[in-house]
């Protein structure tokens, strides 16, 4: 049996939730109030925290970044959604600010404490990356439930050696050797909405989960142990959205057809709102922070924000008709 890496989509509802080929089964995360989380601008500005990996040069962490972004971008040209890079300029922590950020982290694979009391909160060490989509929790209103207002993808440096697939791999030093764009990729996908094509027992998926035609996600295990004999199994293994993969792999760096239309169907190019302004960020500390109630708290002057995690799981395992 060859070993398997897995990334697994975890959801927690407790303030901070841990979220090509013709199948056409793309699945979008859902709130609480089972509604799809959305983007309502015509782009999303992504800056890198100054503090990059160390396991490749600065620069080349910069172009991997930006062809991730491409990779996605030169594909849904029927979508009004842009993803447009913005080079680092300093320190910058993943946190609600508004700003979209891609923080690599190198000590510890936890985020840190913040100001509002929130403890340091450690992730799982088979996490390669997780991507937190911050959104409105109003689950009787459709128009603005899910409403994201800002995402940040984190990745594991701690467990993980990132690298470039293209070049010969580094000499291994006890991490695994994960291709960064392979992961930055399925990563965007998750910061746009989308979720796994698949499902794991206990991953926390909403039971409203459905891809776009109605129909409940496959669990992953079955669409392991079946696709070399069904080939719409084997569709839906192919998609980037997928939610395992192998060592080193790459096939999930390029958006196939079910990725691509799940973005021009949520953010068709006939109903741009032509809203392109660049966010100014905002200290949830300082001064002109952001009026929310604390995790877990309501507050009578502003909603509660979800903070929605997708993790990606890139465990190095034996497949045994299980997924993680």
């Amino acid at each position: 049996m060859r070993p398997l890496q897995s990334f697994s989509g975890l959801l927690a509802l407790v303030g901070l939730i841990a979220h090509g080929g013709a199948a056409q089964a793309w699945v979008r995360s859902r709130t609480n109030g089972c509604h799809p989380v959305y983007w309502s601008q015509s782009c999303i500005y992504l800056q890198p925290d100054g503090e990059l990996t160390k396991d490749l040069p600065a620069d080349q962490v910069q172009r991997i970044i930006q062809r991730s972004i491409a990779q996605w971008q030169d594909r849904i040209g029927g979508s009004f959604l842009r993803l447009i890079y913005v080079p680092p300029d300093g320190p910058r922590e993943a946190r609600f600010d508004r700003q979209p950020t891609i923080k690599f982290r190198t000590g510890r694979w936890c985020r840190p404490g913040d100001c509002q009391g929130d403890r340091e909160s450690c992730y799982d060490a088979s996490a390669a990356a997780i991507t937190t989509v911050f959104f409105v929790n109003k689950p009787d209103n459709e128009q603005e439930d899910g409403l994201i207002l800002d995402a940040d993808i984190e990745l594991n440096s701690v467990h993980n050696q990132f690298y470039d697939a293209d070049q010969l791999p580094p000499r291994g030093d006890g991490r695994t050797l994960t291709d960064l764009e392979n992961t930055l990729v399925h990563e965007l996908g998750h910061l746009m909405g989308l979720e796994h094509t698949c499902r794991s027992a206990g991953d926390g998926m909403p039971d409203c989960t459905v891809d776009h035609l109605g129909q409940r996600p496959p669990l992953c295990s079955t669409v392991l142990a079946g696709m070399d004999r069904d080939p719409r199994l084997r569709e839906i293994a192919e998609t980037t959205m997928f939610a395992t993969a192998q060592p080193r792999e790459t096939k999930k760096r390029t958006p196939e057809a079910d990725d691509v239309a799940a973005i021009v169907a949520i953010y068709p190019a006939a109903r741009d709102p032509r809203s392109c302004e660049r966010p100014r960020p905002r200290d949830q500390c300082g001064g002109g922070g952001c009026a929310l109630a604390p995790h877990g708290r309501t507050a009578a002057a502003a909603p509660l924000l979800l903070l929605g995690a997708i993790l990606l799981c890139m465990r190095q395992r034996r497949w045994s008709g299980r997924t993680c």
